[in-house]
């Protein structure tokens, strides 16, 4: 009966060894090796690449020269289109003194040099412009409009488990144009908090 387990222990021991195996990344994005049965080695390496996603519940404060600006709330859903790049669409309150404006932006986020035992990561957003929306009658205007103000913020991310990581950032935002007008050029200082809600399949 021994000699019997023993021989189906070592007919079974390569089809184990044969069977996938992951490994996450500090993004939390994740490498198969050995997938479909190869062995793994340096020259056999399979990547895993499902749809990475990010969702961000961020609130930022801005400053003017004149003082305290804006301060902004909104949620970013990103998707990753490489390991360490992801577009994404912000819906946000640009100003919490003035609740009937709704804004929607696109967002660029890269992570610069990341290591495989990294647990503080570098990145940087961008944003080119944005669209907002008078959603009450004391939004200060009716209907829409766009607004060139690009925003390119840098910070740092801390993991705070599998799923969860929070972003401390800082930037400026450069405003050309606000909602279809032509305004005096005027740069403003951000710096904001962000959690993050990472969806890894």
């Amino acid at each position: 009966m021994r000699k019997l387990l023993l021989g189906l222990l070592l007919i079974a021991s390569p089809a184990l060894a044969s069977g996938p195996m992951t490994t996450v990344d500090p993004l939390g994005h994740k490498t198969v090796l050995n997938e479909g049965g190869a062995e793994p080695s340096e020259s056999t390496v399979f990547t895993f690449k499902p749809i990475d996603a990010d969702i961000e519940l961020q609130m930022q404060g801005s400053a003017t020269q004149d003082g305290a600006g804006e301060v902004f709330l909104g949620i970013t859903a990103y998707v990753f289109f490489a390991r360490t790049a992801a577009v994404g669409i912000s819906i946000a309150r640009p100003d919490l003194s003035n609740p009937d404006i709704l804004r929607v932006a696109p967002s660029l986020k890269l992570y610069v040099d990341v290591a495989p035992t990294d647990s503080w990561l570098k990145f940087l957003k961008f944003s080119p412009f944005s669209y907002s929306f008078a959603t009450g009658d004391d939004a200060g205007f009716s209907g829409s409009g766009l607004s060139a103000d690009p925003k390119l913020t840098a910070g740092v991310e801390v993991p705070l488990g599998a799923k969860v990581a929070f972003q401390a950032e800082g930037g400026v935002i450069a405003t050309l144009s606000h909602l279809g007008e032509d305004v005096d050029n005027q740069v403003d200082a951000t710096l904001g908090g962000t959690f993050i809600y990472r969806i890894r399949p």
